[in-house]
């Protein structure tokens, strides 16, 4: 992958949606509606070359046979973002704040794009992100979901069952759980 001419062609992508831009903002009627849909197409393309650009620029986390995790910068309380093993594809992102200098622990959140749930990328970057923690003498992290999602409470009682943990509070329609890091030995299913 040549990284300067892939940087180039983001620079260009976003010159030219800047350009759009100042286009829409001078026409009108039709030829607006022109503008607004090639503006649609080079922000979309825009934006595909900016996560492939990311992909490459950012620094390998943790992965197992389907998914990775990256991020920019070495500071462990950061955003993670969640790809495709394979294809590099962003699915979504895991997050780490963390209290490295108190006894409170941190706490962890997770995004997955709507087109890739179903797949389990949820708990497999959080038991991924557990593992990494663990490597770096975190020993818990606090999670928070509300009671009626679901997916989202199924993936931490499933965190939790294999790697430890347990409910620390209720609080209207959100639960809290505090998750132990392990090192990631088991088979991730």
């Amino acid at each position: 992958m040549n990284l300067d001419k892939l940087r180039k062609s983001v620079e260009k992508a976003a010159l030219d949606k800047a350009k759009c831009s100042m286009q829409i903002n001078k026409s009108t009627g039709e030829k607006n509606a022109l503008y607004r849909k090639k503006f649609k197409v080079l922000n979309e393309k825009y934006w595909l070359l900016q996560e492939k650009l990311d992909y490459y620029e950012s620094n390998y986390i943790a992965s197992d046979n389907e998914i990775e995790l990256k991020c920019f910068g070495n500071n462990i309380e950061n955003m993670y973002s969640i790809y495709l093993k394979d294809e590099g594809i962003k699915v979504g992102h895991i997050d780490y704040r963390g209290y490295h200098d108190s006894l409170i622990c941190g706490d962890v959140g997770y995004v997955i794009d709507a087109r890739y749930s179903g797949h389990n990328y949820a708990y497999k970057s959080l038991i991924l992100l557990s593992s990494y923690l663990y490597q770096n003498n975190v020993s818990d992290f606090y999670i928070s979901v509300f009671m009626d999602n679901m997916p989202s409470l199924k993936t931490i009682l499933k965190a939790i069952i294999n790697y430890g943990g347990e409910v620390i509070g209720v609080n209207g329609n959100m639960v809290t759980f505090k998750c132990l890091t392990r090192k990631n030995d088991k088979i991730i299913k």
